[in-house]
């Protein structure tokens, strides 16, 4: 009971409750413990529906007849594929399917990752037939293949090149709003050719390096003599833009004593070092 009770509450929280009532000098077992009532009533369903299957008659309720066969099947998958496409051979809507296999979280499946998926049984015929007939048009199983990122690129230059919006390739591969991808990182892009290459096990399990992400701080800025937009900018590692934005400036003329603020990235300094002194020997 305390396991099936763990299952659907968390065990760390019926160990809690399982301390509370030591402390209290109180009984452990399951029907003293204080937990929520969905937790408290859901044994007792369990218990309840163990019960009706197994004695239907004595609580007058007739069963439909269930096949001895299984309802899902295992399908092995020597190739990538799409899984969009995936889905649509086994005539499934997209949610259907990945509720089915909820670990297909990309829009590939890569057999050299994980090359087995789960299908309804009453869908595997259908699944074989269209797959067949897939593959005897020459149609790729998979439009998707992997790219490494070079020194100097960004992702909207990736984007540009393999006929991607730069919001979409954020999307395949979960990149923040903010965060840039750093050099030799491998990106999953859409394949620009017909020819299915499938994707390897090394570069499905690529690390994705992302810049830190940057934080930001309000400054309250005095101008000096001789400060432009320009030279504000450049020391704070800001944009012009930025400060004309933030202080609604209809002017790029600055004068001395002008307060401006400031929004800027929290940089980190060098700490500061105890100055030693030099030793004087006698």
């Amino acid at each position: 009971q305390l396991s099936l009770a763990a299952y659907n509450w968390g065990e760390g929280s019926v160990q809690r409750a399982i301390r509370r009532q030591e402390r209290a000098g109180q009984p452990t077992d399951y029907s003293h413990l204080r937990m929520p009532s969905e937790t408290a009533n859901y044994v007792p369903k369990l218990e309840a529906i163990k019960r009706i299957v197994s004695e239907p008659e004595k609580y007058g309720v007739k069963l439909p007849d269930v096949g001895n066969e299984p309802f899902f099947v295992t399908i092995t998958k020597p190739t990538d594929i799409d899984t969009k496409t995936a889905a649509k051979l086994a005539g499934m809507s997209l949610t259907e399917f990945k509720q089915l296999n909820p670990s297909f979280k990309l829009p590939v499946i890569v057999a050299a990752h994980n090359n087995v998926m789960l299908l309804p049984a009453d869908r595997v015929d259908e699944f074989i037939d269209n797959l067949v007939s897939w593959m005897d048009n020459g149609q790729p199983l998979s439009r998707w293949t992997t790219y490494k990122m070079k020194a100097g690129e960004t992702l909207a230059s990736v984007a540009e090149r393999v006929g991607m919006t730069e919001e979409d390739l954020r999307s395949v591969n979960r990149v923040p709003a903010g965060r840039k991808v750093l050099a030799n990182s491998t990106l999953l892009v859409r394949a620009n050719t017909d020819e299915q290459v499938d994707i390897s096990a090394a570069a499905a399990d690529a690390e994705l390096r992302l810049s830190p992400l940057t934080t930001w701080r309000r400054v309250n800025y005095r101008v000096r003599r001789g400060d432009t937009l320009n030279s504000i900018a450049s020391r704070w590692h800001i944009t012009q833009r930025s400060i004309i934005k933030n202080n609604r400036l209809r002017t790029s003329r600055l004068s001395a004593g002008q307060r401006l603020i400031l929004t800027v990235p929290n940089v980190k300094r060098a700490p500061i070092r105890e100055v030693q002194r030099p030793t004087v020997s006698r």
